[in-house]
């Protein structure tokens, strides 16, 4: 098994097999060899560590303002904690390494016509509900679980033009990852969280993470459970007349928008198979707390 020293520099250890990798240390620097927190790559380390690790690895193509990506965060340190050694969990910057995330098909949102592109080539678009919009501004004690997709068009419009097949993940725990609160968030906490804009999300919630009032996403959240349950590809029909008939459009929209939300409601409904002594006691907590009105 070969694996990198902490500082993730060029050096590799190889590491005997009779020996728990669990205990190893890097030879130069004394530090472990798996620290059970994902390591940070680059370009000039990415592909040592995925052509002579021992061991599969879990890379997180992720970017800082993509607020999906830093929700997922403590789920991937997580997993990182409890299942290395046997697997290796990895963190790359797309916005600082383009190059290898190109490499991998990984088109940051911000670049709609290389996602278009990459659409069209791969025919496949992934769902994650939640928009930081849509999540900030809806209550979650009022509207539990519920997809507030009016008027948004957009994904749809490019599954369409790439002949694309959609699938649904349904993120079982993620609205109890933060306490929401009746209060409005303070228009200073708005403007450290958005780069100086207080206006987009006027009005939003203040949430709670275990440190406090909860500003960045994905930083310090309660540890709940949350699973991922991805659905099988949805039915679009009648997509070459969505394409040309906006009323079409909209219909199959609908379409979309309640198999989604169906397919959500079904997993909450099951979230008792997921869940531990943790997580049933941080939900009871939150609900109390809805209880009492705060």
């Amino acid at each position: 098994m070969t694996s990198s020293s902490k500082d993730f520099r060029a050096e590799f250890n190889r590491v005997a097999p009779e020996r728990p990798a669990a205990e190893a240390i890097c030879g130069a620097c004394k530090a472990r060899l798996f620290a059970g927190q994902p390591i940070t790559l680059s370009a000039a380390t990415f592909d040592r560590h995925i052509e002579r690790s021992g061991v599969p690895v879990i890379v997180d193509f992720w970017a800082p303002w993509c607020g999906p990506c830093r929700a997922m965060a403590p789920i991937f340190d997580r997993a990182a904690k409890e299942m290395e050694p046997r697997v290796r969990f990895a963190k790359l910057n797309v916005e600082e390494e383009p190059a290898i995330a190109a490499r991998y098909g990984i088109i940051p949102s911000r670049q709609p016509e290389q996602a278009a592109a990459a659409l069209a080539r791969d025919g496949f678009l992934m769902l994650y509900p939640g928009s930081n919009t849509e999540a900030l501004m809806r209550s979650y004690r009022d509207e539990p679980y519920r997809l507030k997709w009016e008027n948004r068009f957009g994904f749809l419009r490019l599954a369409l033009a790439g002949n694309a097949e959609i699938v649904f993940v349904a993120a079982v725990g993620s609205e109890e990852m933060y306490y929401q609160s009746r209060l409005c968030t303070p228009a200073s906490l708005l403007r450290v969280a958005n780069a100086g804009d207080a206006d987009r999300y006027r009005g939003a919630r203040l949430t709670f993470g275990v440190l406090g009032p909860h500003v960045l996403p994905g930083l310090f959240p309660f540890p709940v459970r949350v699973t991922h349950v991805v659905s099988s590809p949805l039915v679009l029909r009648d997509r070459a007349r969505a394409l040309r008939d906006p009323e079409a459009l909209r219909a199959l929209h609908r379409t979309v928008w309640e198999q989604c939300q169906a397919f959500l409601d079904a997993a909450i409904a099951r979230r008792e198979r997921y869940t531990n002594v943790t997580d049933r006691t941080i939900r009871a907590g939150e609900r109390l707390l809805q209880r009492l009105g705060l």
